[in-house]
């Protein structure tokens, strides 16, 4: 079922494709307090919808939470995003061990994506295998190889939503891997038609609905729908 939904959205992906890695290319991570706030976006993408995953991370831009947890938790329950407990643990775990080793999220020149990813998920509470292959794709956008398995993709290799959560190890690595083959077969790169195909899922003619919150000092930035294209 994948394979054919690449090859029936294959003019629609190759079509967006030079305008999404163009744009991603603009808002690369630039310095740590950038690669810092695209693990707090993943993390903040954790069991929610994507409106809840950009509302909480609007509230944790500034940093000025860093060092204070109740205002931290503030900021939790003020997104709504739910799961305040487990998202002060995750985010005041992330940010001590991140600010110590802040070269932990770059990608080692004698590593494998697969291996990055894997890196990131064993360190990080509250971030499975989905969300670090998500975080490695923040980071690098299309560069990257190793795509996130997320519920929708899932369902398009032909997994039932009741048995999403079944999936792991072996079985997930392997749907890793066909996708990545599947792509460069097919001379796309597999982040990009991902990323392509889930904005179509959501009536969306680009990422922008979303990744606005990643532009930096554009944050809050209301777009209509006039504006939703990459040329910022």
């Amino acid at each position: 079922m994948a394979y054919q939904e690449l090859v029936t959205n294959l003019g629609l992906i190759e079509s967006k494709a030079p305008a999404y890695e163009a744009y991603f290319n603009k808002i690369r991570p630039r310095d740590d307090k950038d690669k810092f706030r695209r693990g707090l976006f993943a993390l903040a993408s954790v069991h929610t919808t994507w409106e809840s995953n950009c509302a909480l991370f609007e509230q944790l831009w500034d940093l000025e939470w860093l060092c204070d947890l109740p205002e931290l938790r503030r900021r939790i329950v003020a997104s709504r995003a739910g799961l305040e407990n487990g998202r002060v643990k995750a985010f005041s775990q992330y940010t001590a061990f991140f600010w110590q080793f802040p070269g932990f999220l770059t990608k080692k020149d004698n590593e494998s994506w697969y291996d990055f990813a894997d890196r990131i998920e064993k360190q990080f509470y509250g971030l499975g295998p989905a969300k670090s292959a998500f975080l490695a794709e923040l980071l690098y956008f299309h560069d990257n190889r190793n795509v996130c398995v997320d519920t929708h993709m899932l369902q398009s290799y032909g997994i039932a939503a009741s048995e999403v959560g079944s999936v792991k190890g072996a079985d997930l690595a392997r749907i890793e891997t066909h996708w990545d083959c599947t792509c460069r077969a097919m001379h796309i790169n597999p982040v990009t038609a991902r990323w392509v195909l889930w904005d179509a899922k959501q009536g969306q003619p680009s990422s922008r609905y979303w990744s606005k919150v990643l532009e930096g000092e554009r944050i809050g930035l209301p777009i209509t729908s006039a504006q939703m294209t990459f040329d910022i």
